[in-house]
């Protein structure tokens, strides 16, 4: 929560940010948004806090935030926004919890496929 709030007062001091410094921005909000995302507890008590910050609904935040950070992020970044758009992909279509082998279509699978996904440096980031 408090990397949110740090975000937007830097955002609001600073104004226009070069594309590679906004990329690592949404980077850092992609990560606090994340691990609201996986925290229901958390999102339920912070949640007039998470409005007042501009981050409500949670969702739309991330994927506005997973598409503007890829976007304009330098191809060393792109991959993490990749792994985290397929993670979250993969949590929507409904597999939480169970273990599979089934593929699902996301176009970050198909990003991270075209550039040689190594399935063992493919955590889920947080």
């Amino acid at each position: 929560m408090q990397t949110l709030i740090w975000l937007n007062g830097y955002k609001k001091q600073n104004g226009a940010l070069m594309p590679d410094v906004e990329a690592l921005t949404e980077l850092l909000k992609l990560k606090a948004l994340w691990q609201l995302l996986l925290s229901p507890l958390s999102v339920k008590a912070e949640q007039e806090i998470l409005k007042k910050n501009n981050v409500w609904p949670l969702s739309k935040t991330f994927e506005q935030t997973l598409q503007n950070g890829f976007k304009k992020a330098l191809p060393s970044l792109k991959r993490e926004f990749a792994l985290m758009g397929y993670h979250y992909d993969f949590l929507r279509s409904c597999e939480f919890g169970k273990e599979s082998e089934k593929e699902i279509s996301s176009t970050w699978f198909k990003y991270l496929k075209e550039r040689g996904l190594n399935l063992k440096e493919a955590l889920c980031p947080y």
